[in-house]
C-alpha cells in the first residue's frame, strides 16, 4: 500500500520559482563585478587616456566647489606618478643584445641536455628578441 504524499501547494511552488528567478540575477551580478574587480587590480595601471578623463572630471570638482584645489592636485600628481611608472617598467623589461646573446646560448644548453624542450626555448627567445632594446 502507498503512503499518501503531501502535495506542496500551487502557490507555494510558484513563489519558489519566483524567488529564485529575482535572486540568480543578483547573484551573477556581484560575481560579475568581483571578476570585473580582480581584472582592474591585475591592470590597475592608469593610461594616459584615463588621466586625462579623470583630469576633466576633477578640474570641474574643483571648479563647483566638490573638491579643494590641493586635493585635486594630489590626485593628478598621483596619477601621474602611476603613469610615469609605468613607462620606467616598460623600459626596465628590455635587454641588451649581448644580454640576449648570453641567454640564447644558455637556453640552447639547457634544450642539448634536454632541461627543456624545443618549442618551449623557441618561444622563450622570440620574447627575449622583442624585448632588445636598441644599443645608443
Amino acid at each position: 500500500m502507498q503512503t499518501p504524499q503531501r502535495l506542496v501547494p500551487r502557490w507555494m511552488r510558484a513563489a519558489s520559482l519566483a524567488f529564485a528567478v529575482a535572486i540568480f540575477p543578483i547573484g551573477f551580478a556581484q560575481a560579475h563585478e568581483q571578476c570585473g574587480a580582480r581584472k582592474k587590480e591585475a591592470g590597475s595601471s592608469t593610461s594616459v587616456e584615463e588621466y586625462r578623463r579623470a583630469e576633466v572630471e576633477i578640474r570641474n570638482a574643483v571648479e563647483s566647489g566638490k573638491v579643494s584645489r590641493e586635493d585635486a592636485e594630489k590626485r593628478l600628481i598621483e596619477m601621474r606618478k602611476a603613469i610615469g611608472s609605468e613607462k620606467s617598467e616598460a623600459r626596465d623589461s628590455s635587454i641588451s643584445v649581448e644580454e640576449y646573446r648570453r641567454a640564447e646560448v644558455e637556453i640552447r644548453e639547457a634544450v642539448e641536455s634536454g632541461e627543456v624542450c624545443s618549442a618551449a626555448a623557441e618561444k622563450r627567445l622570440i620574447e627575449m628578441r622583442k624585448m632588445i632594446r636598441s644599443e645608443k
